[in-house]
């Protein structure tokens, strides 16, 4: 599709200037705001270059309109990098006066900003809100970070309908809410909100008789002075009310309430989640939710990175899909791990990638990988047989595994993701490209051979034998190399094996048992049970083996292999 793009720049630009590309930058919001025009019925991009931004009463985007999603107007505070990435921080905004609001948006539809960090001051701050959405429809606030510096509310929506906030940050403000959602149809999904001086989040009907449709989704709520999230109605019930609420976090940390519902026939508290998730009014809310510490990186800091979530957070797989980004406040992918995340977030891990498969036997093999450099603290490695159709195998710490008790002449794959390994059940996204790195083999064919009755050996007089010899080296103490007849001519005892090899003899003799790669240096003597060796799982591709018997008159009455013959 088709589309207009403009460019701002609080340094270089000029209002004089057509704004088409970077070199003829406007400088001001307000200008943009009042020549981002849609006519060509195409979507209209607005790029903000990363700086500061001072605007004097407020910026009104009050001029245009989208008509749909095909016609929106964008506005992009470059924040994540999307087009004007020069690494020189934030796109942040703050008022050079009072004023009710920062960015007022009123009666339009069809508006997105993004990326933007709204800052309330000492000196200058808004009397009613960071952002006020009044009257307006299809409004989406997204990737935005607001700071109310104690002066009043985050973002209010007001009469309107499919409005959206979503992977925004939300702190410090002591106005009516973090949030205020009064009369309006709003989706609020993966933001948090923290340290609000009444509410997080404040729904109300605004006046009798009056709707409110919200739905909450995969928010963090800490801190909120009064209560977490307050419900309010101006009727004697909450009929007018359509309310969808789950997979959130709450975290009073010195709020008196998890939720306060009111309406005019009085106050109910609920002091945890429990007794929320048991409301008479608002059944089965919240259901999905948990109520524990959601482990930011610097609760109480200033700035948007402090909002991250650690390695070890609850929130971690612990979201919903339902409604969720396809990206996080940072511009990170979702979802990282087997669901998403909680809060404005996504945990990221880091894809290993160099995966190779090496030591491959009838029955083992050994996967290696290199870690993406992610979160993880180690990897969870899954297995199939089919490629599609994939089980948990184990976990590891380290970028390597070997993996026994294969069946031979089988092709296994083989997907290993990245973890952390701490927090138990946390694990980067099954079957998902972005996290994982896929490997397959095919196992070597197993061969038994079996001979019997080997009564007559070929003495050998010198030790030095070469590979090209067929077979195994067996010797009695002092007398020499005996030679077994040829096992299978052109046959080799290789690499991909482990050997199992049986030996039939009399009874009173000790069997001892050694083995070489060289056919000069031998390891330590083994005594064997009667009957079996252990199985020699690292045989090479020249391996020989001798058997020292202390009665020289016993005679082997079986010698049996079951190997892997080596690649052709």
């Amino acid at each position: 599709m088709a589309s207009q793009s403009f460019y701002v720049d609080p340094v270089l630009g000029n209002n004089g200037n057509s704004g088409l590309t970077k070199a003829l930058a406007w400088k001001t919001i307000q200008y943009a705001a009042d020549n981002a025009d849609p006519a060509g019925g195409t979507p209209v991009y607005v790029y903000f270059r990363q700086g500061a931004y001072s605007v004097g009463a407020r910026v009104d985007f009050d001029t245009y309109s989208g008509t749909d999603d095909d016609n929106r107007i964008y506005f992009i505070g470059d924040y994540n990098g999307d087009i004007w990435d020069d690494g020189v921080g934030a796109v942040s905004v703050s008022l050079s006066a009072n004023a009710f609001q920062v960015f007022s948006v009123p009666s339009e539809a069809f508006i997105t900003i993004r990326g933007f960090e709204l800052v309330g001051t000492a000196a200058n701050r808004p009397a009613i809100a960071l952002i006020s959405v009044d009257q307006a429809d299809s409004i989406t606030i997204e990737e935005c970070f607001f700071s109310a510096d104690n002066r009043a509310t985050g973002v209010s929506f007001t009469l309107g309908t499919d409005n959206i906030i979503r992977n925004s940050i939300i702190i410090n403000d002591t106005g009516t809410a973090g949030l205020y959602l009064g009369r309006t149809s709003a989706t609020v999904v993966n933001n948090t909100f923290y340290n609000s001086n009444t509410y997080c989040i404040l729904v109300s009907n605004v006046g009798i008789g009056q709707t409110s449709v919200t739905t909450l989704y995969n928010n963090i709520m800490q801190k909120g002075n009064t209560a977490l999230l307050r419900i309010r109605s101006f009727d004697a019930d909450f009929s007018n009310f359509t309310l969808t609420s789950n997979n959130n976090q709450f975290y009073r940390d010195g709020a008196t309430d998890v939720v306060t519902v009111i309406d005019t026939g009085g106050t109910t508290n609920h002091t945890t989640l429990a007794s929320w998730q048991g409301d008479a009014d608002f059944t089965n809310q919240d259901l999905s939710s948990q109520e524990s510490d959601p482990l930011l990186s610097n609760a109480g800091g200033t700035s948007k990175d402090d909002y991250q979530i650690a390695v070890t957070s609850p929130c971690i797989d612990s979201g919903t899909s339902t409604s969720a980004p396809s990206r996080d406040g940072w511009g990170d992918s979702r979802p990282q791990g087997s669901t998403y995340d909680i809060g404005a977030d996504e945990i990221l891990f880091s894809a290993p990638t160099a995966g190779t498969i090496s030591n491959i036997y009838h029955n083992r093999l050994t996967l290696s990988w290199t870690s993406g450099g992610g979160i993880e603290t180690g990897w969870k490695i899954f297995r199939s047989t089919d490629g599609s159709h994939f089980t948990y195998l184990d976990q590891t710490s380290s970028t390597s595994y070997v993996d026994e008790g294969l069946d031979s002449d089988t092709t296994y794959y083989y997907r290993v993701f990245a973890s952390v390994l701490a927090t138990g059940s946390h694990v980067s996204s099954s079957y998902a490209s972005a996290s994982d790195t896929t490997l397959s083999i095919t196992t070597r064919t197993r061969t038994a051979e079996t001979f019997n009755n080997l009564r007559d050996w070929n003495r050998c007089t010198s030790n030095n034998i070469t590979k090209a010899d067929n077979g195994f080296r067996l010797t009695s103490a002092g007398t020499g190399w005996l030679q077994t007849p040829d096992i299978d001519a052109g046959v080799e005892i290789d690499t991909w094996g482990p050997l199992l090899i049986t030996f039939g003899y009399g009874s009173s003799a000790t069997f001892l048992l050694s083995s070489s790669h060289t056919g000069s240096s031998w390891s330590s003597w083994e005594t064997l049970r009667r009957g079996k060796s252990p199985i020699l799982t690292k045989p090479r591709r020249f391996f020989r083996i001798r058997v020292e018997l202390s009665d020289t008159s016993v005679r082997i009455e079986e010698f049996s292999l079951d190997y892997t013959k080596r690649a052709s």
